[in-house]
């Protein structure tokens, strides 16, 4: 049991490792594992963040380059924050926190005090400026028509994973 006396000791069911999957047994025996698609963006995200994080912590160019394209989006910034250490993300965004207070400042000066919402809504990192949500798209399409591609191809065993992918990518595929 998991944990005696309560409803986790019934074993609805059991998780196991594989590799980076989840892999899970249902009461009758099925087993399921985490969408295909969705276990290659979270590898690659993690890969692209490892080195991301350390080149915006090091190099001047890559800091110059988040604050040129006005930082990452929120959930980004939370999952960077998560991976790179406090120094390293002082040192990494600080060149991104003055250029954003001196525009912030700008936005401030205007005699239009009804728009400042408005403007510094736009300072916002969106979707196609983040690198990340960037690199996300791109893995998430490579990986969308890879499996299109063995689909396609005679004889494949690929419509057998199709069980493994989320309803989102399915409808992708």
């Amino acid at each position: 049991p998991l944990v005696e006396g309560t409803p986790l000791d019934r074993g609805s069911s059991a998780t196991a490792s594989r590799g980076n999957s989840e892999l899970r047994t249902s009461d009758n025996g099925a087993r399921f594992s985490r969408c295909a698609i969705c276990e290659r963006i979270d590898r690659g995200m993690y890969d692209f963040l490892c080195g991301y994080q350390y080149h915006v912590s090091t190099r001047r160019d890559a800091q110059a380059d988040l604050a040129e394209h006005g930082g990452l989006c929120s959930f980004h910034t939370w999952q960077y924050e998560a991976m790179a250490s406090p120094r390293g993300t002082c040192v990494g965004f600080a060149p991104l926190l003055e250029r954003l207070a001196e525009r912030i400042r700008r936005v401030a000066a205007t005699d239009q005090p009804q728009s400042f919402a408005a403007e510094l809504q736009k300072l916002r990192p969106t979707a196609e400026t983040c690198d990340l949500c960037r690199t996300r798209s791109t893995i998430e399409q490579a990986a969308i028509q890879s499996m299109a591609r063995s689909l396609a191809e005679p004889e494949s065993t690929a419509a057998d994973r199709l069980s493994g992918l989320c309803l989102d990518h399915l409808r992708l595929v």
